[in-house]
């Protein structure tokens, strides 16, 4: 899918502006505090309902305006078009597509696919287990029939385990069972994906050589010389004292480990950046390889912290994937436009020129 046209109208700093991108490389330039990362969130906002900012207590409407809207004309994979827009006036918030109200959150992401990269996600995946989780369970909620029903009925199963761990010390015991069967059915869909992951990771890797080799490796919340039920089994007392569920997929992991350990303890940020753009790039190939539609990339001052040798190779291989990609840069990268079919843009107080 692409994007032919997208208005916004006060968000943050953009008061209004409007957008006409090029079917391939769209470059946004502009200083810090411009708007180039306002028009990235625009695009996310519009296909997720939330921003990839997260949740740090400033508002997304501009201050000079009582609401903001976001609208975009979009070509679909069948060459169909499609209106979208979100409009949110103080606690309310609408999205539509072709003028017709978006019953939930999954129907949105799912008609329109998108991926950011930037500080925001790289800091959150070098954090925490949580961030690498999402990003590839995004990616079987695209590609997995089966994911988002056994997702769905694992976090229900938790949710009734957690309240008989509070309500009653048996209530919980009863859950076990039905929570482990549906916990080994998530991992399943999980683990089998996460195979073919680790050998196209490893295919991206070896064009950098100037990085140290690393793996990808998934740990799926358990210790695996005992079966779920077993370890629920055997916690049962430990969950009781704390409140809570100590093992199970909702605990799983993905890595990006070496001898010397995980890459956050020893790589340098330039080096984190790389190493989990690779991860990006992996899960962009392999929806790629199975699906027919095509996402939305939207990349962040990708050569901030990176080396412009491999920030150029990063991008070249964003490039070649023939997605619609937007990128930020504080310089108007010129030559880029030599390059690639790449359309410039620049971004001054909020306003596109």
């Amino acid at each position: 899918m692409r994007i032919k046209s997208i208005e916004v109208l006060g968000l943050r700093n953009i008061v209004s502006s409007l957008l006409t991108p090029g079917s391939r490389g769209n470059l946004i330039s502009g200083g810090n505090g411009a708007g180039k990362t306002s028009l990235l969130e625009a695009i996310y906002l519009l296909g997720n309902a939330k921003s990839f900012r997260g949740t740090n207590g400033q508002s997304l409407v501009n201050e000079t305006t009582k609401s903001l809207k976001i609208s975009a004309r979009v070509v679909r994979p069948d060459h169909s078009n499609a209106d979208f827009q979100l409009v949110k006036a103080g606690s309310n918030k609408r999205i539509s597509i072709n003028n017709k109200p978006v019953p939930n959150r999954s129907t949105l992401v799912r008609q329109f696919p998108i991926m950011f990269f930037g500080h925001e996600t790289v800091s959150a995946q070098i954090s925490t287990p949580q961030a690498r989780r999402v990003f590839f369970d995004w990616l079987l909620f695209h590609v997995e029939p089966d994911f988002l029903a056994a997702y769905s009925n694992y976090g229900g199963l938790l949710n009734h385990f957690k309240a008989g761990l509070r309500n009653s010390h048996k209530d919980s015991e009863l859950w076990n069972v039905n929570l482990a069967e549906a916990g080994e059915e998530l991992h399943k869909i999980r683990s089998s994906i996460f195979e073919e992951l680790k050998i196209i990771y490893q295919q991206e890797l070896s064009f950098f050589c100037e990085l140290p080799n690393v793996d990808l490796v998934y740990r799926n919340g358990w210790a695996t010389e005992h079966a779920l039920a077993d370890w629920l089994s055997m916690r049962h007392k430990d969950h009781v004292r704390l409140g809570y569920c100590t093992v199970g997929p909702h605990r799983a992991d993905f890595q990006l480990r070496s001898r010397r350990g995980e890459v956050k303890t020893w790589a340098s940020r330039g080096q984190l950046k790389v190493y989990y753009g690779l991860y990006f790039l992996t899960i962009l190939k392999y929806f790629l390889r199975v699906s027919d539609s095509r996402p939305l990339v939207l990349i962040d001052d990708l050569w901030a912290e990176m080396d412009s040798v491999l920030a150029g190779k990063f991008l070249k291989k964003i490039m070649d994937s023939e997605c619609q990609v937007f990128l930020t840069s504080i310089e108007d990268r010129k030559e880029l436009v030599n390059q690639y079919d790449m359309s410039r843009f620049h971004v001054e107080q909020g306003l596109v020129k």
